[in-house]
C-alpha cells in the first residue's frame, strides 16, 4: 500500500474506482495512519510486506527497513509462528475477515510483547490494492490477565487448603465450600452445598440477627459474629463466622470463614464455673453469692415481697480437722453441702464463703415468718450424724437470718446476717437468731467502736499496764507482762476486752500489737536508763500476740526491728502465743516464729490448759515457757482435779524441759501449794495488779 505523493500534496483528492469525490482529502488518511497507536501493516498478495506505520518503530522498536520486503514471521514467536501463518494464508485467499487469536511478537530489545491482530483483504481494492492487519500492543492486559489468574489459582489453593471451614457466598448463596467446611457440615461433597442458602446453614443465637451480616464494603473482614450452624445431620454447632468481600470467577463474591467454638465455649465455660463456683462443694463462691443476692435486691425491691439471707457457721468443725486431717474435713464440708441444698427450696441460693461458712439466700417470701420453714430444715439437715471413712461425727450448725426488702449492698447484708449468727453462736450454738433492731444497735455500736479505735491509734490514745512475773524460790521479779490500755475520751481507761474483738475484725488487731510492742521496748529502755542497770539484767518483756498478728506479712522483721532500734537484745522478749492462735496453722505458724526463734526471742504459751494442745505439738514447737490457764489456778487449794492438772502441765513442762509460770495468782495458799508442786514462775494479784511503769518500777527496786 501506497500514499499517493503528487505537487498537490495534502490538497491532492483522489477521485476513487467511479472518480467520483471522497468525503476526505488524502492528506487527512494519511495523518491518522500515521499518528494511530496501532501498528498498521500492509501485504501484497505474496504475504510479502510492503508497508508499515509509523507506529511500528514507535510501539515495538522495528525499522522498516528490517521489515518491508519480508513477510514479518521472523518477528513471531516460533510457538506462534505456524497458527499465524495459517490465518494470513487463509486471509490472503479470501476468507471472511476475523480476529486473529493473541500471539508473540519480538520487540527491537529482545523482549517478547503480546499482540492482538485483525486483518482486512482489500488486495481487490484498486486505491488500496493490500492485506491490511492492524497490530495492537496487548502486552500489560495479558500479564494482568495472568496475574489475575495466577492470584485466583493461588487464592483457590488456599482456600482449598484451609483448616478453617469456607464458604464462597455469592448473592447470599453458596457457590464454593472448601474440604474442610464439607467436613464441618457433614456433607459428602459440593454438589449438597452448593446453591443452598445462607439462613438455611447459619441460624441466630438468642439475641442476635437471625442472617449474616452483609460483607462490608471495603477490604476490611466484618466482626466476628456468634452463629448456630445448622449441620445437614441436623445437629447444631456453635460458630464464629466472619466475613469477607472477595471475587470468585470473576465475580463480587463473599468468603465466609466458619470456625467451629465448640471448645472455647466449653473452656469459656469451665472458667466461668471456677471463677464463680467453690471448688470443694460445688456450690456458688463469693462473686456469684454477691450476683445473686443483687439479683434479690432488685427482684424485692420490684414486688416488695421480702427475702432471706441465712448465714450459717458450723459448730464443732474445728475439732474434725484439726483431730483428723483436712482430707475428713473437706468430706465434711461436701457433705454438709449436700444437705443444704437438699434442704432449700428450687431456687435457692447456697454457697460456700470459705471455710465452714455457707450463705442461704431465699428468695420471694410471700410473708416474713415463711422463712422459719426454711430455717427448721436447715438445722433438720444437721440432726443425723456425718459419716466419713466409716466413722460418725456430730456436727452441728450455728445459724444468722436476716429477712428484708430493702436495697442493702450485698456485703451489708452478709454482715449483717454474720452479726445474727455470731451472737447464735455465742449464746448457745446449734440455734437460729434473727437479726433486728437490737442487733442493728449493736452494729452500729461496733462501727462506732472500729472508728474511734482508729483514731486511736492516729491519737495516741493507746497505753500499757504492766504485772510482774514472779520466780516462786525467792520472789524476784523475772519477767514484765505488758497489757495494752485505751484511755477513751469520753469512756475512760478501757481493758482490752472490751475492743480487741472488735480490733480484731476490722483487721486493727495488727497495728495494735504493734503499738503496744513499741510502747513496751520504749518503757523498758527507760526503766534502764533510771535505775542504771544494765540492760541484760533486766527483766524479760512479755507480750501477747494474736493469730492475725503472726501471719500479717513482715511480723517477724517488724519485730526484730523495733528491739534494734530500741538497744534491746532479742531475748529480752518474750511473745506469748494461745493454743487456738497455734492449732490454727501449725506449719505457718513454725515458718513465722523460725527468724525469731533464731534471733534469741523467747515463745510462751499462754492460758496452757484451755485448748487442745498435745504432747506432740509441745515437741513441735519447744516453747521456752509454759503459762498455765487461771482458771485450774484459781481453783487449786479447793478442788482436787484442778491441783491434779496443774501438776500434771508442770510434771510434762519438766519433762520436756520448759518452765511452768502459774497466772491468776491471789491467795498465799495458792503460791504455796505451787511451791510444792514445782512451780517455777506466778504473776496475780498477790504480787501486783497490772498498773503503770512508775508503781512496777518501786517493784523493782525492793
Amino acid at each position: 500500500m501506497t500514499v499517493p505523493e503528487t505537487d498537490h500534496g495534502d490538497d491532492y483528492v483522489d477521485r476513487g474506482v467511479d472518480g467520483a469525490a471522497p468525503e476526505h482529502p488524502t492528506g487527512w488518511w494519511k495523518a491518522v495512519v500515521e499518528r494511530a497507536s496501532d501498528v498498521l501493516i500492509a501485504l501484497d498478495d505474496q504475504g510479502t510486506i510492503t508497508y508499515m506505520s509509523p507506529a511500528g518503530e514507535r510501539v515495538f522498536g522495528w525499522e522498516s527497513s528490517t521489515v518491508i520486503g519480508t513477510n514479518g514471521f521472523h518477528l513471531v514467536h516460533t510457538d506462534d509462528a505456524t497458527r499465524i501463518q495459517a490465518a494470513v494464508e487463509r486471509g490472503l485467499a479470501g476468507a471472511e475477515p476475523q480476529p486473529y487469536p493473541t500471539f508473540r511478537v519480538r520487540h527491537q530489545d529482545g523482549r517478547w510483547c503480546h499482540v492482538e491482530a485483525r486483518a482486512s483483504n482489500l488486495l481487490a481494492l484498486p486505491e488500496v490494492g493490500a492485506f491490511i492487519i492492524s497490530l495492537r500492543d496487548v502486552t500489560e492486559w495479558v500479564d494482568a490477565e495472568a496475574a489475575i489468574r495466577l492470584r485466583d489459582e493461588r487464592y483457590f489453593a488456599v482456600v482449598e487448603r484451609s483448616p478453617e471451614a469456607i464458604l464462597i457466598l455469592q448473592e447470599d448463596t453458596v457457590v464454593h465450600a472448601n474440604p474442610s467446611a464439607l467436613r464441618l457440615l457433614l456433607a459428602a461433597d459440593r454438589a449438597e452445598l452448593v446453591g443452598v442458602g445462607i439462613s438455611t446453614i447459619f441460624r441466630a443465637e438468642a439475641g442476635e440477627v437471625d442472617l449474616l451480616e452483609p460483607a462490608p464494603v471495603s477490604d476490611a473482614p466484618s466482626p466476628p459474629a456468634d452463629r448456630l450452624l445448622g449441620r445437614l445431620d441436623g445437629s447444631v454447632l456453635p460458630v464464629e463466622v466472619t466475613s469477607i468481600p472477595t471475587v470468585w470467577d470473576g465475580f463480587a463474591a463473599t468468603q465466609v470463614i466458619v470456625r467451629d467454638v465448640t471448645e472455647q465455649r466449653q473452656a469459656d465455660q469451665r472458667l466461668v464455673h471456677l471463677a464463680t463456683h467453690d471448688p470443694l462443694t460445688g456450690l456458688p463462691n463469693r462473686n456469684l453469692l454477691e450476683d445473686r443476692l443483687g439479683h434479690a435486691t432488685a427482684r424485692a425491691r420490684r414486688t416488695r415481697r421480702p427475702f432471706a439471707v441465712l448465714f450459717l457457721d458450723l459448730d464443732r468443725f474445728k475439732v474434725i480437722n484439726d483431730s483428723l486431717g483436712h482430707e475428713f474435713g473437706d468430706d465434711v464440708l461436701r457433705q454438709v453441702a449436700e444437705r443444704l441444698a437438699d434442704a432449700v427450696r428450687p431456687g435457692d441460693t447456697v454457697a460456700r464463703l470459705g471455710g465452714d461458712e455457707f450463705v442461704i439466700v431465699v428468695e420471694d417470701l410471700l410473708v416474713a415468718d415463711t422463712v422459719d420453714l426454711v430455717v427448721e430444715r436447715v438445722l433438720g439437715a444437721f440432726e443425723e450424724p456425718v459419716r466419713v471413712a466409716g466413722r460418725e461425727f456430730s456436727v452441728g450448725a450455728s445459724l444468722g437470718v436476716l429477712v428484708t426488702t430493702d436495697g442493702s449492698e450485698p456485703r451489708s447484708l452478709l454482715r449483717d446476717a454474720d452479726t445474727a449468727m455470731y451472737t447464735a453462736k455465742t449464746t448457745g450454738r446449734g440455734r437460729a437468731v434473727r437479726f433486728d433492731a437490737a442487733l442493728r444497735e449493736q452494729v452500729h455500736r461496733h462501727e462506732e467502736l472500729e472508728r474511734r479505735l482508729r483514731a486511736a491509734l492516729d491519737e495516741r490514745q493507746i497505753t500499757t499496764a504492766m504485772q510482774p512475773i514472779v520466780r516462786l524460790s525467792d520472789r524476784r521479779v523475772m519477767g514484765i507482762e505488758v497489757f495494752m490500755r485505751w484511755i477513751h475520751p469520753e469512756r475512760g481507761l478501757l481493758l482490752p476486752e472490751s475492743f480487741l474483738d472488735v480490733a480484731d475484725e476490722s483487721g486493727l488487731l495488727p497495728d495494735l500489737g504493734h503499738e503496744l510492742l513499741r510502747l513496751a521496748t520504749k518503757e523498758a529502755t527507760a526503766w534502764a536508763a533510771r535505775s542504771g542497770r544494765r540492760r541484760s539484767d533486766s527483766p524479760w518483756l512479755s507480750v501477747n500476740v494474736a493469730h492475725s498478728e503472726l501471719v500479717r506479712s513482715g511480723f517477724a522483721t517488724q519485730v526484730l526491728e523495733v528491739l534494734s532500734a530500741r538497744g534491746l537484745a532479742p531475748h529480752a522478749l518474750y511473745l506469748e502465743l494461745t493454743e487456738e492462735a497455734l492449732l490454727d496453722d501449725p506449719v505457718g505458724i513454725l515458718d513465722v516464729l523460725r527468724p525469731l526463734r533464731d534471733a534469741g526471742v523467747g515463745i510462751a504459751i499462754d492460758d496452757f490448759g484451755s485448748g487442745y494442745t498435745s504432747l506432740s505439738a509441745l515437741r513441735r514447737f519447744a516453747p521456752d515457757l509454759i503459762k498455765v490457764d487461771s482458771a485450774y489456778v484459781g481453783r487449786i487449794t479447793e478442788s482436787p482435779s484442778d491441783a491434779a492438772m496443774v501438776r500434771a502441765i508442770i510434771q510434762m513442762g519438766h519433762a520436756l524441759g520448759i518452765p511452768v509460770a502459774a497466772e491468776g495468782v491471789e491467795l498465799v495458799e495458792q503460791q504455796h501449794l505451787l511451791g510444792v508442786l514445782g512451780c517455777d514462775y506466778a504473776q496475780g494479784y498477790l504480787f501486783a495488779r497490772p498498773g503503770e511503769s512508775a508503781a512496777l518500777e518501786e517493784l523493782l527496786d525492793t
